[in-house]
């Protein structure tokens, strides 16, 4: 039986040949061999270990992904590369090849292969990708790498290849640190690799590498021509390292010793708290008596008409919908704080702040334990940092900077922006924190306090930095509809710049205290407070992050305090130039605190920072302040904005806050009296309204909800006044006369709004200006007197006033043959004067001869001149009649 010819072979393909190229060129680096009884990592040749050096180089650096990933999965650093390195740290050029190629592994790509196809896709590389690194990562934990890291450094001082060294050694640890550690729950995590940053910062600090890193950063500042690079990658190493330290436990290590002892004593009075609503209720009738007094075990008593009913009111789903979800996306605006690479600030006052977001990971726990030698060591890096090269990196960084991240880049950069107004951030609250100290040990001498040393930290709060996050302020918030990560940061910085502002102006030293106010006006001018305001009534609880609205609470207490300090004897009355942008026009005003929290005084306003109130258990001392205060300041800029808290919701949040064991036992009552202060001061007014108007009680079921001005049935100075004093005032007395008789309030809003844009004119007014506008024709304020002689409920203005009377062809508008045709003879000043107050024709009308065409309504004295023209014009017709 014959058999069968065997069928023709598979040639491989091309991406096979590739990958055992790629796998025969790591085969050619080495591997381990026993020793003398010991595993030691040799090469089986010199030369053909340096071509596969130099063939991976090449290797990487054209790939697009796909060898990154096989390195990667064949563990090739720390397997192979990293004890290559350690092996053989005598052969410079060895060593400089492997020094290359471990800076292109721990460099981080955008894409491991081609493009991904969806964003579930996109996540599942970042997350490989992310393991890979990590992996990398703990390969350089060994103290042994960085001593020989620093050997190479400190054998290059004296070499030619120093300049080139340096780099290499600057961006291997930057990649090395800017690798975030895994936590529960990500892939490849291990209670070892949990505390892989701190490693590194202790063998930072243990092994010389700061001596290194505050050798390059005088080298970069004292460049002629900046290197960018060099400077962004000595940034984000000193950033990474910012993110795990306290400036506090830095500077003042005392203090923070008893730190664990409140913040035990608070858990445990929130448990506390907790026990008593989980407590069982007890089985005694609820008709046995009228009331029940029980008193708790901490001393608190309490008074009950029922024995069954909770002692605290449980939110309804209507405010559990208002909570924040954390979204990932919001529309075209990513969520930040959701990239597995982006590590944000974890230490210092940023830490308080994130108890707010309990979406924050990590918020919940314990604070890094460093030991008292590394603080020491860190501590003296950063003063000597900030007292030569602070500024200077600073200034390059910003002028370098992609200040819109959604532009696409190199991966990598697109946190620029981020990291450097987290590090501005962080380095003024180290310095404040510093100043405090030297102030503090002063007075222990009795001697006189110290200025605080701005010239230090002039890169981060000179006018260009309050520019460029005011600027930030305006991009991420007005601009993008509240962008809810980004704002965050911005937010932040721009508060610690506001802070170190407010110690510079209550320095001794007048120079000092002089630059400060310069700042303050600046800040002020750049339009902060409005653009805070925008931010706090345009907020969104459900979508936004909380933050977002506690920096802005505090932004705004701040400037405000220091707007008042500076304004002196006149306080909140004082006046402030300011610049407002309207698209790409800029207009300059005037604005003072009485201004800016009168705007405050909106629904949308009341409602967000009622519901940041209702976080108080999560709320710092200073936090909860700022916030009262400016609640309080809201209700007493006018007396009738307290009706904006005479709804029945905000009644059953008062009654489950006040009712909240934490807020009413005895050890709680002082740090919570401001909040328990503030509600008490809303049902005293509400109860204190009621005595004169029995139907606010009615009133609770409608929502005071902010309209606008043309669907308003009067404003809500007028309506609010009316609630206070029984509809008895006269602006509110006009609308229910008409609606008593007949009109409805579809009628009103929509006459309103015929007023409001110049329409629906009566028989009436038209005859009262077709009698009087012969007698007010040559005065030129004649508009502003027919305006007063309309009937009150109207409310024409000036400008509808000339339109009308053209409609009504007894002005002529501005044309050909007109006023302005006219006037050709006439001086050129003249003529200025004149045309400056013109009214266009309007559509369909013929335009008509005459002298009167319009009045200088820009006058800076017209109030003055309206008010004795009205005078006169009174006393005329009195002596008349």
């Amino acid at each position: 039986m014959e058999r069968s010819a065997p069928g023709p072979s598979v040639p491989p393909s091309r991406d096979d040949v590739a990958l055992q190229d790629l796998f025969d060129t790591c085969y050619g680096l080495g591997d381990h061999h026993q020793v003398e009884g010991k595993s030691k990592y040799l090469y089986r040749q010199r030369d053909e270990c340096l071509t596969s050096l130099q063939d991976l180089e090449t290797a990487v650096a054209q790939d697009t992904g796909i060898v990154r990933a096989k390195l990667g999965e064949w563990q090739v650093l720390p397997r192979k590369i990293v004890p290559l390195l350690t092996s053989y740290i005598e052969d410079s050029e060895l060593a400089s090849h492997v020094l290359k190629l471990m800076v292109l592994l721990t460099t981080r790509v955008g894409n491991y292969g081609p493009p991904p196809v969806d964003h579930r896709m996109l996540q599942e590389q970042e997350r490989e990708q992310l393991c890979h690194l990590q992996e990398y990562k703990e390969a350089f934990t060994n103290s042994a790498v960085f001593t020989m890291l620093v050997r190479l450094l400190v054998e290059a001082l004296d070499g030619e290849g120093r300049t080139h060294l340096f780099k290499d050694v600057l961006f291997l640890l930057r990649n090395l640190v800017s690798v975030p550690d895994p936590g529960p729950g990500d892939t490849g995590f291990t209670p070892l690799r949990r505390r892989m940053q701190m490693t590194f910062l202790r063998n930072f600090c243990e092994e010389g590498v700061l001596a290194f890193l505050s050798l390059i950063a005088n080298e970069l500042t004292a460049q002629q021509q900046e290197d960018t690079q060099q400077v962004w990658a000595l940034a984000d190493i000193l950033y990474h390292v910012c993110t795990h330290f306290d400036p506090e436990e830095l500077l003042t290590s005392r203090k923070n010793q008893g730190k664990p002892r409140s913040d035990l004593a608070e858990l445990l009075a929130r448990d506390k708290a907790d026990q008593k609503l989980l407590a069982p209720q007890s089985s005694r009738h609820s008709r046995f008596g009228t009331l029940m007094h029980t008193m708790s075990s901490d001393g608190s008593m309490m008074l009950s008409s029922s024995v069954m009913q909770n002692s605290i009111i449980q939110k309804s789903s209507a405010l559990l919908k208002r909570e924040f979800r954390n979204p990932e996306v919001s529309g075209k605006k990513t969520n930040m704080f959701h990239n597995l690479f982006f590590v944000d600030l974890g230490e210092g006052s940023v830490r308080e702040y994130n108890q707010i977001n309990p979406h924050v990971r990590g918020v919940l726990d314990d604070r890094m334990y460093h030991p008292q030698k590394v603080l020491q060591g860190y501590r003296a890096f950063f003063e000597q940092l900030c007292s030569t090269s602070f500024s200077s990196l600073v200034s390059i960084m910003r002028s370098s900077c992609n200040a819109n991240p959604a532009k696409e880049g190199a991966a990598g950069t697109e946190f620029d922006m981020p990291h450097l107004l987290n590090f501005v951030s962080w380095f003024l609250e180290f310095h404040r924190v510093q100043h405090a100290t030297q102030v503090e040990e002063a007075k222990k001498k009795s001697s006189p306090p110290p200025d605080m040393d701005i010239a230090v930290i002039q890169g981060a709060i000179d006018l260009d930095m309050i520019q460029f996050t005011t600027a930030r302020l305006r991009d991420f918030g007005k601009g993008a509809h509240i962008h809810s990560s980004f704002l965050v940061v911005v937010l932040r910085a721009l508060s610690a710049q506001v802070q170190t502002i407010k110690v510079i102006t209550e320095c001794t030293g007048s120079d000092t205290r002089d630059c400060g106010d310069l700042l303050v006006t600046h800040t002020v001018k750049e339009d902060v407070l409005g653009n805070v305001s925008w931010i706090m009534k345009n907020f969104n609880s459900a979508t936004h992050d909380p933050r977002i609205l506690s920096y802005s609470v505090e932004v705004w207490h701040l400037l405000t305090m220091l707007m008042e300090r500076r304004g002196g004897e006149r306080g909140a009355e004082a006046e402030f130039q300011v610049e407002r942008l309207r698209g790409v026009q800029m207009s300059r005003s005037t604005t003072s605190v009485e201004k800016e929290i009168a705007g405050l005084a909106d629904s949308r306003v009341v409602e967000n920072l009622f519901h940041l109130l209702e976080k108080y258990r999560r709320h710092t001392p200073l936090l909860q302040s700022m916030l009262v205060k400016l609640i309080r300041s809201i209700m007493d800029a006018q007396p009738t904005n307290i009706v904006l808290f005479f709804e029945l919701s905000y009644f059953m949040r008062i009654q489950r806050i006040m009712t909240d064991p934490l807020l009413t036992s005895n050890k709680n009552a002082e740090k919570y009296k401001d909040i328990l202060g503030l509600l008490r001061f809303v049902l005293r007014e509400f109860f204190t309204c009621a005595e004169t108007n029995k139907c606010v009680f009615a009133e609770l079921l409608f929502r005071k909800v902010q309209e606008s001005q043309k669907e308003q049935v009067e404003s809500c100075a007028v309506e609010f006044g009316a609630i206070l004093s029984n509809y008895e005032n006269e602006g509110y007395r006009q609308v229910l006369d008409r609606m008593s008789a007949g009109d409805t309030v579809k009628t009103i809003r929509k006459q309103r709004a015929d007023v409001m844009k110049g329409q629906g004119w009566t028989e009436e007014e038209d005859a009262v200006l077709r009698q009087r506008y012969a007698m007010y024709a040559s005065h030129p304020l004649a508009a502003d007197l027919l305006a007063a002689d309309l009937p009150e409920d109207n409310k024409r203005t000036p400008l509808q006033v000339r339109r009308r009377l053209i409609e009504l062809e007894l002005m002529p508008a501005r044309g050909p043959g007109g006023r302005a045709a006219a006037a050709e003879d006439e001086p050129a000043s003249k003529k200025a004067k004149v045309d400056s107050g013109n009214v266009d024709m309007p559509a369909g009308k013929a335009a008509g001869n005459g002298s009167h065409a319009g009045w200088n309504i820009h006058c800076p004295e017209r109030a003055s001149c309206v008010r004795q023209a009205r005078a006169a014009h009174f006393f005329q017709h009195t002596c008349w009649h």
